[in-house]
């Protein structure tokens, strides 16, 4: 039994809208399922693992002054306690539909923000130790490793703490003194 021309048309119709379709719903699919906490909480626990590694290749060679060390070990220790409170919270989920709560909760931006920051510490001991070199290869010999206790690091570390608590999302307001979002209440 030949098929005819019109009946083969719209089955090339039908195939090509149903094979775009499924193409598309996969993407978007894909797209929501990385946007998921649980997702976006192994970046950055890989982040924040890697800026501690390097802070301390940096403390090990001898490149930053005390002042420094210490101010960037007291924002990690605190992006570390962010990042715990949040694990907990996203580790919490055991379904997806507890995982999209979270998104929906604002966890998802949380962790984004987290990761900035990070990546903003990461950047200053990367951009200090680098000035940290060139100054002792200028002077041809080690840095000096005493602290007047003044140095604009601290000041930017500073700076970054106080953009980090204008950004938390509007439903965490009422809830910024336990620094989680209120539907983990």
């Amino acid at each position: 039994m030949p098929i005819d021309a019109p009946t083969y048309a719209r089955w090339e119709v039908f195939a090509s809208a149903f094979g775009v379709g499924v193409v598309v719903l996969g993407a978007l699919c894909n797209l929501i399922v990385n946007q998921l906490p649980s997702r976006k909480l192994q970046a950055l626990c890989e982040t924040l693992d890697e800026t501690q590694s390097f802070l301390g290749d940096c403390v090990e060679e001898g490149i930053l002054r005390e002042g420094h060390i210490r101010a960037f070990q007291k924002r990690l220790s605190y992006l570390r306690t962010r990042t715990n409170e949040v694990r907990s919270c996203v580790h919490a989920a055991s379904t997806w539909s507890e995982d999209f709560s979270n998104w929906a909760g604002g966890y998802t931006t949380m962790i984004k923000r987290l990761i900035s920051d990070v990546k903003k510490v990461r950047y200053s001991i990367s951009t200090t130790s680098r000035e940290e070199r060139a100054k002792a290869e200028a002077a041809h010999c080690a840095p000096d490793h005493s602290d007047s206790g003044s140095d604009d690091t601290q000041d930017d570390i500073l700076r970054i703490d106080m953009a980090t608590a204008m950004l938390l999302p509007p439903h965490a307001a009422a809830s910024a003194s336990s620094g989680l979002p209120s539907t983990a209440r």
